[in-house]
């Protein structure tokens, strides 16, 4: 055999070594994440790994900062105490930052998932001007990742969710109707003005990671996987995302299932897409607002401030935005009953400020669509089921829940690469 050959069975090996220690390394900490405080023992029996693996394994990711040790707990069988472990992850931060169509907002949390802090500054939703909302971007962020600093807590990876259709690879803004933006290369005016984010920044829309969110939290109250899924959101405007056989639907281009845009009434309201009666033109939040007598504030204290004060008017009763809440849910009935038809999902999700006044949309929670056995998931070990649509779990937070997930699951697939953040 040439000397060529052998090299090239050398680099070959080398890089299976390296694709077998990392898959290893991975399958330890995912172990340890999901049963919070175990052993070397518990965690060879579940991994299948040989203890002689872990005593090289386990160490590393204990000086990687994943794993800590906690004192001990009892040995199998009564036997003496043996070492316990548990996930740790308390010195790297991931960062969402959120756009909205009237704030930003910036929020860490450790790779455990606890809270670091979290930053908000109204952006004045100047229309048509993206650098001025870029320009509050890189402020709060630039002052975010200082605090950060100041906690000595290393910065992972920071996810930019937008509420506006994507495509690309890097991906850009395609559009935003709300914020009157053409196509904008966010991810790169935001790396060139915080060169902290070189090669640590991800761009995602926000229903697809807030659906991802949603699927999970609802996956942890029935017990068991949620594999399909449609997932609509109000909160400024109507975005939403689809769960088909366990993956997020994006389409061709990136900008699969923007619901929002969906025509409902043929002649309708005019939308700031240029068309008239989409479904955001008819059922979102200032199309609502207008009708519950609450255009007025919109207009001056913004959207997010008129639908909280909604919100709290549907809880006491009042009785025109109760009227106006069930119009909206008329039309969002429609909507439902044509996507369940197009995607035959398992649940439908109505998430964002739907989930707050979920009962007053009077949304039917059994659509009658084919046999109803056929569509309920069970939870484990119950006969109880998840109805058809239901609200939201996350609220206002679950693209930024999602966010986190993601930015998470991103870092701990190369764990050994965390080094690089421990001091």
């Amino acid at each position: 055999m040439s000397s060529t050959g052998f090299r090239k069975v050398a680099a070959d090996s080398a890089a299976d070594s390296s694709r077998v220690r990392t898959h290893n390394l991975c399958l330890v900490v995912d172990d340890v994440r999901r049963h919070r405080r175990t052993t070397r023992s518990e965690i060879s029996e579940r991994t299948g790994l040989a203890r002689a693996s872990l005593t090289t394994i386990i160490p590393e990711l204990v000086s990687a900062g994943l794993l800590k040790e906690v004192g001990s707990t009892s040995g199998p069988r009564g036997g003496r105490p043996v070492a316990a472990l548990e996930f740790d992850g308390s010195h790297v931060a991931v960062v969402a930052l959120e756009i909205t169509v009237g704030e930003v907002i910036v929020e860490s949390v450790d790779l455990g998932g606890r809270t670091l802090r979290i930053d908000r500054a109204p952006h004045g939703r100047p229309i048509g001007d993206p650098a001025a909302v870029i320009d509050t971007v890189v402020d709060l962020l630039l002052q975010h990742l200082n605090e950060l600093d100041n906690l000595s807590v290393a910065f992972g990876l920071c996810i930019v969710v937008m509420p506006a259709p994507l495509a690309g690879d890097p991906p850009v803004v395609v559009a935003s109707s709300d914020l009157g933006w053409g196509r904008v290369d966010l991810l790169g005016q935001l790396v060139a003005r915080v060169p902290r984010l070189e090669g640590a920044c991800l761009l995602v829309n926000d229903a697809n990671v807030a659906a991802v969110a949603e699927a999970a939290a609802l996956e942890a109250e029935v017990g068991h996987p949620l594999t399909d899924l449609v997932y609509l959101k109000s909160l400024t405007g109507i975005g939403g995302g689809a769960i088909v056989a366990g993956n997020v639907v994006t389409g061709a281009r990136g900008i699969g299932f923007e619901p929002g845009h969906v025509l409902v009434r043929s002649g309708g309201k005019p939308c700031a897409c240029a068309r008239h009666g989409c479904f955001n033109a008819e059922a979102g939040p200032e199309a609502v607002l207008e009708d519950a007598g609450l255009g007025d504030l919109a207009g001056r204290a913004g959207v997010t401030i008129a639908v909280a004060e909604l919100v709290d008017r549907a809880r006491s009763g009042d009785p025109r935005t109760l009227a106006a809440l069930g119009r909206a849910g008329e039309v969002i009935e429609s909507v439902v009953t044509d996507l369940s038809l197009a995607f035959d999902p398992q649940v439908v999700v109505l998430g964002g400020y739907w989930a707050d006044v979920f009962n007053h949309l009077r949304v039917s929670t059994d659509l009658g669509l084919g046999e109803p056995s056929a569509r309920t998931i069970a939870w484990t070990n119950s006969d109880e089921s998840l109805p058809f649509v239901l609200p939201g779990r996350l609220g206002a937070r679950a693209a930024r829940a999602g966010a986190f997930r993601l930015a998470i699951d991103h870092l701990l697939s190369k764990p050994a690469a965390l080094h690089n953040y421990n001091g």
